[in-house]
């Protein structure tokens, strides 16, 4: 099952001896807000999520069924950084 979600990306991990990055996120367009932890492909989304700020997401849950969710990051793209915000208020 994929589904699309807006995310507010608070910090991302990117170690280089590691497969997978993370991202710690909260997720924006939900009736309450959620705290995630997302992993990603660093091979496929390294040069996406470079900056802190608000993204648009497809999600894909890996889980069988009767288990937590899986999620998996199938698109991505930087709807605005943080960085931008705070300009624009300069």
């Amino acid at each position: 099952m994929t589904q699309t979600e807006i995310i507010t990306v608070v910090g991302i991990s990117n170690k280089e001896e590691k497969k997978e990055g993370w991202l710690a996120c909260v997720k924006s367009n939900t009736a309450s807000w959620k705290t995630l932890l997302l992993p990603f492909d660093k091979n496929v989304f390294n040069n996406i999520f470079l900056k802190l700020g608000i993204y648009e997401v497809k999600l894909i849950d890996n889980s069988s069924f009767g288990e937590r969710p899986r999620y998996q990051i199938s698109e991505a793209r930087l709807i605005v950084s943080f960085d931008e915000i705070l300009k624009s208020y300069k």
